[in-house]
């Protein structure tokens, strides 16, 4: 269980800070929700207490392993999977996960073929929530705006040769 104050990330809207715990009645039945504001969005999410692992919601990473993330966008290899709608349903999988290192892989992936050839519209599309995604945890950890974290992430992602 999450307590009011802790970081945490969405798997779909990002990074953000647990404002308070909220007792709301759905149908009839009280039910715990989670409050958290997501920065990069201006936004507040309810999340039930009940469901919040099955949605995919956890701590933020810490900043000595943002520093790892950054240095596996400039470092670590990635196979581009060609079929473009295999590789459509396999990275909106990754990215609903809310594992980061399915985050990263989206990100790598779609940088490389970016590079090489250009994004189709579906592609761009996931490209964009990736690093949106990855850049508000980024943001959120070392304490930097949304735009900041995003050059440091392309920065990284362009020091690599793919292909």
């Amino acid at each position: 269980m999450f307590k009011v104050g802790d970081k945490v990330s969405h798997p779909v809207h990002g990074a953000g800070v647990i404002k308070g715990i909220e007792t709301k009645e759905v149908l009839g039945e009280k039910q715990k929700y989670y409050s958290i504001f997501i920065e990069t969005n201006k936004m507040n999410l309810l999340v039930s207490t009940d469901k919040a692992g099955e949605a995919g919601i956890r701590k933020v990473m810490m900043k000595s392993q943002m520093d790892t993330i950054l240095d596996r966008l400039t470092n670590e290899e990635v196979s581009v999977n060609k079929n473009w709608i295999e590789r459509g349903r396999v990275n909106a999988d990754r990215l609903k996960s809310g594992k980061i290192n399915d985050v990263i892989m989206v990100l790598k992936e779609l940088h490389a073929i970016d590079k090489e050839k250009g994004l189709s519209m579906s592609d761009k599309r996931l490209y964009n929530m990736a690093t949106q995604i990855l850049a508000s945890e980024l943001a959120l950890v070392k304490n930097m705006d949304n735009e900041e974290a995003k050059k440091l992430m392309e920065d990284a992602l362009n020091k690599n040769m793919y292909i």
